[in-house]
Parts: C-alpha cells; sequence; structure tokens
C-alpha cells in the first residue's frame, strides 16, 4: 500500500480505449493510486495534454511500452491493455518482478494451448502459464480470481454467455454441456474490433 492506504496500479498500454478508460476508472477509486501508464504512442506526454483530465492524475507523464516491466516493480498490480502479443512478452517478466497482472487481451483466456491457433492465430509461447491463469468472472470466480497472480480478463461475448448460462448449468437444466455447442452470441467474434469490420 501507498499513498494513504491506497494500491498502486498501473495500466500498460494506457493510449488505446481499454487503457483511457481503465484510466478513468481507476484514476476516482479511492483504494487505487494510479501509479504507472505506459503508452507506445504517447511516451513522454502528461495525461493532461493526451486527455485534458486535471488533478494528480493529469500530472502523470506516459512512459514507454519498452520500460513497462522494470516500472511496474513499484506497482502491487498492473492492468493489460495490449494486444495478445504484446502480453505474451510482457507477461512473464511481470509476474517474475511479483506483480500481480490483469490481462485484458485474449493470451491466457484459454487453458487448452492447441486451440490457440484456431481462436487467436498464434501458438502459445507460454502454455505454462495457462495453468495459472484465472479467468476473471468474479461473479463465477471470485474466490480464484481474489488469490491469483494473473487473471485473463473475458470478452464482452464470452462474458454475457457465461453469465447467462451458469444458472442453468448450475439448476441441473443440462446433466452435461454440449461439447458441439455455441452459444449463439457470436461465435469467435471478437470484440468491438471485430465488430467495425
Amino acid at each position: 500500500m501507498h499513498a494513504m492506504g491506497r494500491t498502486p496500479v498501473g495500466i500498460i498500454g494506457a493510449s488505446g480505449y481499454a487503457g483511457i478508460e481503465a484510466t478513468r476508472l481507476l484514476a476516482d477509486h479511492p483504494q487505487v493510486e494510479l501509479a504507472l501508464l505506459t503508452s507506445e504512442r504517447w511516451a513522454g506526454d502528461t495525461v493532461a495534454r493526451r486527455l485534458g483530465w486535471g488533478s494528480s492524475v493529469g500530472a502523470l507523464t506516459y512512459a514507454p511500452l519498452e520500460e513497462s516491466v522494470s516500472l511496474a516493480r513499484r506497482c502491487a498490480a498492473v492492468l493489460l491493455a495490449t494486444p495478445a502479443e504484446v502480453s505474451l512478452e510482457l507477461v512473464p517478466g511481470l509476474l517474475a518482478a511479483g506483480v500481480k497482472v490483469v490481462d485484458l487481451s485474449g493470451a491466457f483466456r484459454l487453458k487448452d494451448s492447441g486451440a490457440y491457433p484456431g481462436f487467436y492465430g498464434f501458438t502459445h509461447p507460454a502454455t505454462h502459464l495457462l495453468k495459472s491463469a484465472v479467468y476473471g468472472i468474479p461473479e463465477l470466480f471470485r474466490e480464484e480470481v481474489r488469490g491469483a497472480t494473473l487473471v485473463a480478463n473475458p470478452g464482452c461475448y464470452a462474458t454475457a454467455a457465461a453469465l447467462a448460462l451458469a444458472p442453468l448449468l448450475k439448476a441441473g437444466c443440462w446433466r452435461r454441456a454440449p461439447s458441439s455447442w455455441t452459444p449463439p452470441a457470436a461465435p469467435r467474434v471478437r470484440g468491438a474490433r471485430a465488430a467495425r469490420r
């Protein structure tokens, strides 16, 4: 804990949509000290210059993305608002530095490393971390998320489907989940990027 009992948190990849929204949400959180923001394209600029925000958050300067791991050592946790390929590079170093990670990309969402080429288009280089990654839906996995060092934040369609179906599965409406069934939300669509296509 740092200033007035607040937890120091960083956002890596803070200049994209998810990073800006995370900055906005955490800037006003009473238990969080926003201690680090990194960006490839805004390195050296302040939050005030880029987003027009005042207060102590406005004075924060975006650090270069390549310095993320070394600078994150002063944080208890970081949010990775980066593409999966970048998260794959950063997560091992962040965990080795003792920093808790919430990854917003799809880099650690699946337990089966063989499924990554089909779903995400790459072979997973850090399969040893997949076992420890916790799927970050606190409504379903609260205790696991609470104790995790690596949280794989689910996408919006997967969250909607999981939260809708969980009560049905818990109530025994299915004796076992059908292995070939895909929720009708939007199979294999990956967030807002896919919606813009």
